[in-house]
This record gives structure tokens, C-alpha cells and sequence, in this order.
């Protein structure tokens, strides 16, 4: 009788890999997505604040401090976005 051996590498299609280690919580209890939904949403809320302002004011000059707001909210949620992004190791 004739016997068939098993190819070696068939053994790592069956080969169970470690899972993923489990994401580690903020000081807050929450995760870092949390932080960002903040984020996010305080800034949203800023620029329609924003932008019913410039609805009031209807005056040229207002635009240049709500576009300075503008720019400092993207830059605070970049920074969220990347400080989120550094976390990850």
C-alpha cells in the first residue's frame, strides 16, 4: 500500500494567527473615536454659528475673523485626526 504525504505548507492555511490585541481605552473610559465625534461635532457647530454671524453682520469685514475661526477649527480637528492616528503604534 502506498501512502501520501501531506505537502508541508499545507499546515498554514489551518494555522490559527493571534487575534488582535483589544483597543485600549482613554483616561476617560472611552476610545479615541469618541474624541473625535466631539471634536467633530463642536466644530460643525462653530462654523454654523459662524456662519449665521456673517448672516447677521452683512458686512464685508466679518468675513476675515470667521475664516481665521475657520482655519483654527480644521487645524484642532487635523490634530485630532492625527493625535487618533498616533495612538494606533
Amino acid at each position: 500500500m502506498e501512502t501520501t504525504a501531506r505537502p508541508a505548507q499545507c499546515w498554514v492555511m489551518f494555522r490559527r494567527f493571534p487575534a488582535p490585541p483589544p483597543a485600549s481605552p482613554s483616561v476617560d473610559g472611552g476610545t479615541g473615536g469618541d474624541r473625535l465625534l466631539l471634536v467633530f461635532f463642536a466644530a460643525t457647530v462653530i462654523m454654523v454659528v459662524a456662519v449665521v454671524l456673517v448672516g447677521a453682520v452683512v458686512q464685508w469685514w466679518v468675513l476675515v475673523p470667521v475664516m481665521l475661526v475657520d482655519l483654527a477649527v480644521t487645524f484642532v480637528v487635523i490634530a485630532a485626526l492625527v493625535q487618533l492616528l498616533g495612538h494606533d503604534g
